[in-house]
């Protein structure tokens, strides 16, 4: 998964792909979705763009679609546990869906509506 824009190749924050190659001298090339070409990254670049995507958090996956969704809910998260949460996490699925967890988290969730508050320090500004 790339995790930084790079607006030279039209590959952006969150695009997934395949590693093709790693070689000797550890660069490595990767063939995002959709792309013709692969992304070759030196290794010096490699840990600064990319990072194995086998899971992922709801947050990565917001405004993106996946084959196959398992959502992992307990109350121990229950300072995240909201319905915009929950919504956002059932939605990226698109063949295959798998809850995880406790009921009573998942209830949580689905009751609570309210938003936390986001700390962005510009109030001020």
């Amino acid at each position: 998964m790339q995790i930084k824009n790079n607006y030279e190749v039209d590959i952006y924050n969150g695009d997934i792909g395949i590693v093709t190659e790693v070689d000797d001298e550890g660069n490595v090339s990767v063939l995002y979705s959709g792309e013709v070409d692969e992304i070759e990254y030196e290794k010096d670049e490699v840990l600064d763009n990319v990072i194995l995507a086998y899971a992922c958090t709801v947050h990565k996956k917001q405004g993106d679609q996946a084959n196959m969704a398992i959502v992992v809910m307990t109350s121990s998260h229950f300072a995240m546990l909201n319905r915009n949460l929950l919504y956002t996490a059932i939605t990226r699925a698109e063949n295959e869906l798998v809850l995880i967890g406790d009921a009573k988290a998942f209830a949580m969730a689905a009751r609570n509506a309210k938003e936390s508050n986001r700390m962005t320090g510009l109030r001020g500004i």
